[in-house]
């Protein structure tokens, strides 16, 4: 038999299920629209699709959560008057010609972001030179960082990195002990990037989001369920 595709309400969540030629059902979540996929034997019952979902309502809400507060990219156009944030606070960028190198800076006093272009630059050039800066700003900040909440913690990282991440504002390779930063982070505020700085550290403790892991974060930072709301709202 060919797999059959039907979209579904089941428990008020919309569903795609596949009737397929296997033996087991397999869930998935699209992580790009969230889009709830099963894959089901043909020879499943209605009644046991709508208990399998309803029994795996925990999980799905937990992952359509989190794919829904993935960091949101906003479309800029590089053009002066144009707001970009940085660590919390929103700067209106400011374009400068210039005899010399490309650079960016900030001008606290005046809340601009100075950006000195030598001869003409597209769209995309911009945006690199700006990212360039952002990741450089992000690479000089996190090691006092690091050191100050490994202290606290009794943990020890083995390596970090900053990187673009969709779906993630951090991860932790426990095996490795290397942590990855999202670079969206160096435009919030700097409590949001140590409050998932702390988040990943404590993998190094505690491997699985259980009550262990929530109970170690509560130890060391008390206050990171306001700094995840934060982090969600900034």
């Amino acid at each position: 038999m060919k797999p059959q595709t039907e979209l579904l309400i089941i428990d008020g969540l919309e569903v795609q299920v596949t009737r397929k030629k296997i033996k087991n059902s397999y869930l998935r979540i699209c992580h790009q629209t969230g889009l709830i996929r099963l894959s089901i034997p043909h020879s499943l019952r209605q009644n046991q699709v709508d208990n399998f979902i309803r029994s795996k309502r925990t999980w799905i809400d937990k992952h359509v959560e989190q794919i829904n507060q993935k960091p949101q990219l906003p479309t800029y156009h590089y053009l002066s008057g144009e707001f970009h944030p940085y660590q919390g606070e929103l700067y209106q960028l400011k374009l400068i010609s210039s005899n010399l190198t490309n650079s960016v800076k900030i001008d606290y006093e005046n809340k601009l972001l100075v950006m000195k272009i030598k001869g003409e630059l597209n769209i995309e050039n911009k945006k690199r030179l700006l990212t360039e800066w952002y990741r450089a700003q992000f690479k000089q900040q996190l090691p006092v960082l690091i050191q100050k909440w490994e202290q606290v913690i009794g943990v020890e990282s083995q390596d970090w990195g900053v990187r673009q991440m969709r779906t993630r504002w951090g991860t932790c390779n426990t095996q490795s002990k290397k942590i990855w930063l999202n670079l969206e982070l160096i435009k919030k505020p700097i409590i949001c990037l140590e409050y998932v700085l702390v988040h990943e550290l404590v993998h190094l403790l505690e491997r699985k989001h259980n009550k262990v892991f929530y109970a170690y974060m509560s130890e060391y930072m008390p206050d990171w369920k306001d700094y995840d709301q934060l982090l969600k709202n900034a």
